[in-house]
């Protein structure tokens, strides 16, 4: 619109007209009423025309540029390659940092820390329990300056550690056939409050220094063996996760171990954790244990336990 209303109004009809009738020397325009006066309208109306195409044709080469300039841009953005997602920040997850590692050289384990009950060597029944109920079924009765052992007067027996990475075990006082090879231990147990060690269950028990050994500690659990005075993890990786780890009413874990032949399994809840194969000990005492890690709890512990209901029973290979 503004190119037409310039061209309008750079040329309007009487200067147009007049602008076509000056010829050199020329005389003054006709009147209207000379009969050879020839209307220069047509001519006005022919330049209209051309101006109006001309403005067109401008208008159209502009709006052409653009289309070209839009395609140009449109083509370079799609050719842009993308910017590449963004990846998501791994979650890092801890692998037991709190509980310490105990390698098959590891000389900070005491020689001797348990004075076991004496087993019967005679005997002909193919089951032993006890609920600890009666403080006097047999199991040891100690306090020294590492560790305490005693039935608790709710009728429960306790083990606690007072030195760090120190360890006991107390052997059940069974009275079944000797040697004792295939069996299937069971208890009930549970931590301490705010406890950062670990207990389980022994079997094959020679002294205290040969062993195995199903421990578990919060939620994690492990196999291994104490030959020799030196510790040595059977489970690959050392230390897994418990299939469950949700205690009873009374706050315990139902655990199971069983050493039949070479494999020793171990369940808890009754769900099936993990199963080894060993054959450092063919035969040996059952019993439990509690072992002390680097951290010491609010009431001055490594390590504290409960135990219950505990049984083993000769299982046929």
């Amino acid at each position: 619109m503004p190119i037409l209303y310039w061209l309008e109004m750079l040329y309007s009809p009487q200067e147009r007209n007049t602008c076509m009738n000056l010829t050199p020397n020329a005389s003054p325009a006709p009147s209207l009423n000379n009969s050879q006066f020839v209307p220069a309208q047509p001519v006005a109306k022919r330049g209209r025309l051309f101006y109006l195409g001309l403005a067109a044709v401008i208008i159209g080469g502009i709006c052409c540029l653009m289309g070209l300039a839009a395609l140009i841009l449109y083509g370079y953005f799609k050719s842009k390659p993308a910017a590449p997602a963004a990846t998501p920040r791994p979650t890092l997850t801890a692998t037991n940092p709190s509980l310490p590692v105990f390698t098959p050289t590891d000389t900070s384990l005491p020689a001797s820390t348990a004075t076991p009950t004496e087993q019967s060597t005679t005997g002909n029944t193919t089951k032993f329990s006890d609920d600890f109920s009666n403080p006097n079924s047999g199991w040891i009765v100690v306090s020294t300056a590492n560790s305490e052992a005693s039935y608790d007067p709710l009728g429960f027996y306790t083990m606690d550690i007072k030195t760090a990475e120190y360890y006991r075990v107390s052997v059940a006082p069974d009275n079944l056939p000797q040697p004792l090879k295939n069996v299937l231990i069971n208890v009930r147990a549970q931590p301490g409050l705010g406890n950062t060690g670990e207990y389980g269950v022994v079997c094959r028990y020679q002294d205290i220094d040969n062993f195995y050994l199903a421990g578990i500690s919060g939620d994690q659990f492990y196999i291994g063996k104490q030959v020799g005075g030196n510790w040595t993890y059977l489970t690959d990786p050392k230390w897994q996760t418990l299939p469950d780890n949700t205690p009873d009413a009374d706050g315990y874990l139902a655990i199971s171990m069983s050493c039949i032949d070479s494999f020793i399994v171990l369940e808890v809840n009754g769900i099936g954790a993990a199963h080894v194969t060993d054959d450092s000990f063919s035969s040996g005492a059952a019993g439990l244990c509690v072992w002390g890690s680097d951290k010491v709890d609010k009431y001055g512990y490594y390590a504290r336990a409960g135990f219950d209901d505990f049984s083993v029973e000769l299982a046929q290979p």
